[in-house]
């Protein structure tokens, strides 16, 4: 129950990987910052423990430890911010980046496979045999193609019917009609996953890039002068020496190194892919105003099963591709450096930094630098991916435009970039997506989630850290975590515009975590709800202004500015706080300097003038050593049965919460069908498709008490304990649905049920559950003893006080909570508060 420990295995990690905690640039929080964050939650009556509140409630295979972490430990967001950022600023090779992102540490070896070249200038030749022998000593390390997994991918990742012409017919015929089983899709990837040896694959990588460091370390030892154009075949493939005059590379190439020119590149330059046989690919231009206008898929530095590296050394370069280009790894790594220039970037989706099951980095070493995709860009981690997108200087465009409409925000698209984490709900989690740009006045622009943002087991950084930047977009957005996930937006100085809309600016969604952090300058913050420490479902939420003279625009005034929310049918809150630490500062809710507020569901904001505070007020935190971390269990089984896809209800079903045209005609077909449709329905409560609970639970609310005969069957009748739990779940809106209770009380001995049936219980006044309740009350698990306290002040037998009392004192905030709201409901005059605010409780 108690997760202290943790704490002790970070002081070890932090012994290990020390963090840069001087020099010129600060931590991203501080002893101060933790020193008013403290204030903040006492005066809300809590410790910063309360911040370790369960957030981990659904079940999921392939979570990273580091995402356990920050959802366990939120200010580990900011530990683990400040030392990729210092990895990163610290990098000086292509191996500095592969260790700090993998943990791989390539072992030196000679070359051992002699390799006969045509005549070629000095330096060449050695230069070919070091990344020639290495890619032998690797290849037996990459994971075996599989094309039903890369087939499942591309239906899920790519729009246009262009890029799935490739694809199994029928699987395209299937996905249209809406005939895939539930997890059929996605079992074809995890199935493939189950195979992927993370080690080898990364270590092959690092091995890889070193010997593409010696080689361009090499080259650069030589003067070249000659133009001319030779190529070899070898058992890798084809390798391509080109000399100092403009060269057109049409032909595919296990190796391409160019001596200078200003060239154009055709092929996939640097686009590995196992599926073609061509498992490694590596291109090197030394110099030239290149162009790398392939415009198609899996180029310029993509590993698809495989590893892609594309180092060009200088120059103002355009690059153009397609999918999964630019940095792109699926089942694989794949790395594009550019060594500086005015340089730009267009793809489309999955690139400029993004890897799902693998590696993709986009590293770019200087110079003013325009990138342009549409989704899943930009510093973007799928399930098990790493995807970085570093900018070492200049000043910078990021724009990520869209590549599906969001359905419910006319008008708008989701963009799932610019430091994003997006795992597969609820099948497996993701991964780690980072954009950190460290110097230049900067431009970024997105649309629905992005910019340290992440979904469903994820974790999502964009580090800015110098410069005046702006940042735009709409919704889940600059520094939010959305559903069971951890995102951080943190900008260590200059004068900084941010604008959103809605779940941003520091903002929580679902068991999530959101931060904001902006260390220096006169920032513009505005956004319409949810925004600048707001926090929905059950999560925490922080924006924390260190210095400057800000405003504060949020229209919202019950939803925005360090704003809760009381969990709706969850029926506890979240925490939510706003810290403003230095200058003269405008709120558009009338807040002014130097004072404190407190707002619903647990909101605190501090505006003041603060004084430097040392030592650490809160326990050494851990660090993690290798940020994609490892599987950190054995995976978990997500029940799905096989369905009848031709069962005509069924496909209304599916049609209804689908995007075809005539989803909304469906939807009213259900409506008018609706108890003859039900009892069906309830018995794909287990679909691991969230939308059919949704949709289910929009019907149910339309049928109202009519709906209880169903629910109470589908209880009795449930395949399985989740289609039990959701049928329970449903019926506590019903509170004269007395006639559920036996049919409940069974659930309080089954695991997964448990929670639930509290919960109903409770709705329904069943003095039956008084019993169990009082023995959950001692439960291991906190959210049992949460639903065990609210069951008991809406039984309201006052035998429970004196049980109640001694959870006054529980660790965390949330069981606290229930218990004094039940002591009020049992007539416990200290803790009747005011209607809709929360009861009183001793300072801690």
């Amino acid at each position: 129950m108690n997760r202290r420990p943790l704490f002790l295995l970070g002081a070890a990690l932090l012994a290990l990987c020390p963090l840069c905690r001087g020099g010129e640039i600060p931590p991203a929080f501080d002893a101060t910052d933790e020193y008013y964050l403290a204030q903040a939650l006492r005066t809300l009556k809590m410790t910063p423990h309360d911040l370790s509140f369960s957030k981990t409630n659904a079940e999921s295979n392939l979570i990273l430890p580091v995402v356990r972490m920050t959802l366990q430990e939120p200010l580990t967001l900011s530990v683990v911010a400040d030392e990729v950022r210092a990895k990163l600023s610290r990098a000086t090779n292509l191996t500095d980046i592969v260790t700090a992102l993998t943990g791989a540490h390539p072992h030196w070896q000679p070359p051992t496979h002699p390799l006969h070249l045509p005549a070629v200038p000095p330096g060449v030749a050695s230069a070919v045999q070091l990344i020639y022998d290495a890619a032998l000593r690797v290849r037996p390390l990459l994971p075996k193609p599989d094309k039903p997994a890369f087939e499942a991918f591309l239906l899920q990742t790519v729009q246009d019917d262009a890029d799935k012409a490739g694809i199994d017919p029928d699987l395209l015929r299937r996905d249209k009609n809406l005939e895939f089983q539930d997890d059929e899709p996605v079992n074809l990837i995890l199935a493939a996953s189950n195979r992927l040896n993370h080690a080898h694959l990364f270590q092959a990588f690092a091995e890889l890039t070193r010997a593409v460091d010696e080689a361009v370390r090499e080259l650069r030892q030589h003067h070249y002068t000659e133009e001319f154009e030779v190529s070899t075949d070898t058992p890798l493939g084809k390798i391509i020496i080109g000399g100092v005059g403009r060269n057109v590379y049409k032909e595919e190439a296990f190796l391409i190194i160019d001596l200078g020119g200003d060239d154009v590149y055709e092929n996939s330059a640097g686009g590995a892919n196992g599926l073609e046989g061509r498992p490694i690919s590596i291109v090197i231009d030394l110099a030239g105003n290149d162009q790398y206008i392939s415009r198609k898929s899996y180029s310029q530095g993509a590993g698809i099963f495989g590893i892609g590296i594309l180092v060009d050394c200088g120059g103002d370069d355009v690059y153009e591709a397609k999918h999964l280009s630019q940095g792109a790894g699926f089942f694989g790594c794949g790395m594009l450096v550019d060594g500086g220039g005015r340089d730009k970037f267009v793809a489309d989706t999955h690139a400029q930094g993004a890897a799902t099951f693998g590696a993709g980095i986009l590293w770019q070493r200087g110079g003013d630098t325009s990138y342009r995709a549409t989704a899943e860009s930009q510093g973007y981690g799928g399930t098990s991916g790493v995807g970085l997108l570093l900018d070492v200087e200049g000043n910078d465009s990021y724009v990520a435009t869209g590549n599906q409409p969001c359905p419910w925000l006319p008008g708008h698209r989701f963009t799932l970039s610019q430091g994003f984490g997006y795992g597969l709900r609820p099948f497996a989690g993701g991964g780690v997506g980072i954009l950190c740009d460290l110097q230049g006045d900067d431009h970024y622009v997105a649309d629905v989630y992005g910019q340290g943002a992440s979904y469903w087991y994820s974790l999502g950084l964009l580090l800015d850290a110098a410069g005046n930047d702006t940042y735009q977009a709409y919704q889940y957005c600059q520094g939010a975590g959305i559903h069971l996930s951890s995102g951080a937006l943190i900008d260590w100085s200059g004068n900084d515009t941010y604008t959103a809309g809605h779940i941003c600016q520091g903002a929580a969604h679902d068991y999530s975590v959101g931060i904001l952090i902006d260390r220096a300058g006169n920032d513009h913050y505005e956004g319409d709800t949810t925004a600048q420490g707001a926090a929905l479902y059950n999560s925490f939420a922080l924006l924390l202004d260190h210095a400057g003279n800000d405003v504060y625009i949020g229209k919202d005034p019950k939803q925005s500015q360090a704003a809760g929310q009381d969990g709706d049918k969850r029926e506890y809150g979240s925490i939510a706080v706003l810290l403003d630490l230095a200058g003269q500062d405008t709120y558009s809710q009338g807040q002014t300097n130097n004072t404190v507020w407190v707002k619903p569901w647990y909101g605190c904001g501090i505006d003041t003038e603060a004084t430097p505070h040392g030592g650490a007020p809160f326990p050494a935190r851990p660090v993690p050593l290798l940020l994609w971390g490892s599987r950190s269990e054995g995976r978990v089984h997500i029940h799905t049965r096989h369905v009848d896809v031709h069962n005509p209800l069924e496909h209304l079903i599916r049609v209804a919460i689908s995007d075809h045209a005539d989803a909304d005609q469906a939807w009213a077909e259900l409506k008018r069908r609706g108890l003859e449709v039900l009892p069906y329905w309830l018995t794909r409560m287990d679909s691991p498709d969230v939308m059919v609970q949704v949709k289910a639970e929009a019907l149910i609310d339309y049928l109202g008490t009519n709906a209880v005969p169903a629910l109470i069957d589908g209880v009795r009748h449930a395949p399985d304990d989740e289609a039990a739990r959701v049928c329970c779940y449903f019926l506590a809106r019903f509170e004269s649905a007395t006639n559920a209770i036996p049919v409940i009380l069974p659930l309080l001995h089954r695991e997964k049920t448990q929670t639930t049936a509290l919960y109903t219980l409770g709705h329904l006044r069943a003095h039956a559950a008084f019993g169990p309740a009082i023995r959950f009350l001692r439960d291991d698990r906190e959210l049992i003893r949460l639903r065990a306290a609210q069951t008991l002040g809406r039984i309201g037998d006052r035998r429970a006080i004196p049980r109640l009392l001694p959870v006054l004192h529980d660790e965390f905030w949330d069981v606290r909570f229930a218990a004094a709201t039940a002591l009020g409901q049992l007539g416990v005059e200290k803790f009747k508060g005011p209607a809709g605010q929360p009861p009183p409780l001793p300072v801690p």
